[in-house]
């Protein structure tokens, strides 16, 4: 059939830095999407934000995810 499938989005900021520190959180989600056959459309993952108000200050966090959150709108509205 030709349907599309839905788009998710994952937003992680995370502590410590480290080469796999998404990995297992990027797999538990891919399969939580593939059971409501969803897609990972867009992944932001962001380290070294230690606090809850750290990712307004720090520029390339805001900025992606302010970006992130409207194309994502716009897939929905388009």
């Amino acid at each position: 059939m030709g349907t599309k499938r839905k788009k998710g989005c994952l937003f992680l900021w995370e502590r410590p830095k480290g080469k796999k520190l998404f990995d297992g959180s990027l797999l538990t989600v891919k399969y939580f999407f593939d059971v409501l056959d969803m897609e990972l459309w867009k992944a932001l993952l962001i380290e070294e934000l230690d606090f809850e108000g750290d990712v307004f200050e720090a520029s390339r966090a805001s900025e992606e995810t302010f970006e992130a959150g409207k194309n994502l709108v716009w897939l929905f509205v388009a």
